[in-house]
């Protein structure tokens, strides 16, 4: 996805992207280092990025957009993707300006607030945030509610996720009532002091045909080659994958496995393609997901090298070397039968194919007959004969593929449409280094109360803080003096 990163006019690579899980998938939250302070303003000093979509990569997506979502927000959050971020497009250049503003927010009794360290959260680390707090509530509310929680919500150990079962009969209905409902259930005031940062964006078409034709002046062959690739691929997808569905393709898978089974036995024990039908877990399935993914691993690989094979081939430097070409195509073959080896075994497709072998053939030649080290002589027969097959049957459909389109087409143009329909460049950048503050201040004070009350009082009554002890003393006096006085009385 990363093509090319700088930050602050220094590389960056993907090893400065942490992988964050939100509620808008898998994302990648940029750390740059610490020591690398932003100490000027523009493109120069910020972020500057070119993604790759890889739509030719994708069969389908869960939303009706392609592109990329950005979201600027405080390194101690985790922001709410669903209901906020910037969509950037493919096929254009976004120029995103940053202004960072503090929110100093008051208190009890002016207002409800969390201070700084006065709370803690239960399962996430860092800082309390409104963010992180909604989110301990909603999973709260949906291990109540349905016994599990979503991929993204945070939890305990055992508390597990939710199935796709649990997803389409509780979890979907549980949600809408949470959004409802999320103001009473949570308690989740706001932080006293906030980071927001406004953002402000520009849009421009990328790229020119510039871009193109500077790749060309520098040799840089790899944009070329990944479009000729997407090229080839879409043209070739029926032969690939539909042309041989069916009755070929059956006797194809049958052939081999027959004649991978007759290597590890003698001509006295040789089957035939009707003692092959009683393995029909074999044929079903297995062997299918099989010689496909060995197809899509071959054409996979070999579409990011078909250009450079024709560059050598078409070179008279090399292509007058028969020695060289044979090298050059021998190294190619074994390298992408590591990699399908690989993948395969990845898959796990390798202990499938090899289990459902070992049981077809104790089938066929009774459980004593056969046993696992023939299983494995047999799966290594059929991997390498399918390998070669598709190999050949790929190498020679791409090869006709390519050179018709270089024929037929401008490569230039081909390669600007490709990063047009794939490729995004993103800026990101403060547009001034100063902080703007915004501080609550109480609107009405104790010391307000006594200063208007006393204001009252002497606007109406003329009185004074003075006056008001005056009268105090007076009356305490003239009470004195009375009391006094009934007590000389009762005496007499």
């Amino acid at each position: 996805m990363l093509r090319v990163c700088y930050f602050n006019g220094e590389p960056c690579t993907a090893d400065d992207f942490k992988k964050t899980i939100t509620n808008y998938g898998l994302c990648y939250r940029f750390v740059p280092p610490s020591s690398n302070l932003i100490n000027g303003t523009g493109t120069t000093y910020g972020l500057s990025l070119i993604l790759n979509v890889e739509k030719y990569d994708f069969y389908s997506a869960p939303r009706e957009n392609i592109g990329f979502r950005i979201s600027i927000a405080s390194k101690h959050d985790i922001p709410d993707l669903q209901s906020s971020g910037i969509d950037v497009s493919t096929g254009t250049q976004t120029q995103i300006t940053i202004r960072k503003s503090k929110v100093v927010n008051l208190p009890n009794p002016y207002g409800e607030c969390i201070e700084e360290g006065a709370r803690s959260l239960k399962y996430l680390s860092g800082p309390y945030t409104q963010n992180k707090c909604l989110m301990e509530c909603e999973s709260e509310f949906m291990v109540q509610n349905c016994s599990c929680r979503d991929y993204y919500l945070p939890g305990g150990q055992n508390t597990p996720f939710c199935s796709p079962k649990q997803i389409s009969e509780c979890y979907l209905h549980s949600y809408t009532h949470f959004l409802s409902m999320r103001n009473e259930i949570c308690d989740c005031p706001d932080e006293c002091i906030q980071e927001v940062y406004k953002t402000s964006m520009s849009f421009s078409a990328y790229p020119s045909r510039g871009v193109a034709d500077i790749m060309k002046v520098a040799d840089d062959i790899d944009m070329i080659t990944l479009a000729l690739g997407c090229s080839i691929s879409k043209q070739s997808s029926y032969d690939l994958y539909d042309k041989d569905v069916g009755d070929v393709l059956n006797l194809y898978i049958l052939n081999t496995t027959r004649d991978a089974m007759n290597t590890v036995k003698p001509a006295e024990y040789q089957v035939g393609n009707s003692d092959m039908w009683g393995c029909t877990s074999l044929f079903e399935f297995v062997l299918y997901e099989f010689v496909y993914s060995i197809k899509y691993i071959v054409s996979s690989q070999l579409l990011n090298i078909m250009y450079i094979g024709y560059l050598y081939k078409t070179d008279p430097e090399y292509s007058n070397d028969p020695q060289y070409s044979t090298e050059y195509n021998s190294l190619i073959y074994f390298e992408i039968k590591n990699i399908t080896e690989f993948y395969i075994g990845e898959f796990g497709l390798d202990v499938n194919v090899q289990s459902e072998l070992n049981k077809c053939g104790a089938q066929l030649y009774d459980p004593e007959g056969w046993n696992n080290t023939m299983g494995d002589q047999v799966y290594d027969y059929m991997f390498d004969v399918i390998y070669k097959d598709q190999y050949v049957y790929i190498n020679d459909l791409f090869v006709k593929k390519l050179e018709v389109l270089i024929q037929e087409n401008d490569i230039l143009e081909l390669a600007t449409e490709f990063i047009r329909d794939n490729f995004a460049r993103v800026h990101v950048y403060f547009e001034t280094l100063k902080v703007e503050e915004l501080i609550d201040q109480p609107k009405y004070k104790l010391f307000s109360l006594i200063c208007d009350f006393g204001g009252a009082l002497g606007l109406f009554f003329g009185a004074s803080i003075v006056a008001i002890f005056e009268t105090i003393d007076f009356w305490l006096i003239q009470g004195y003096k009375r009391k006094k006085s009934t007590v000389e009385v009762i005496a007499t």
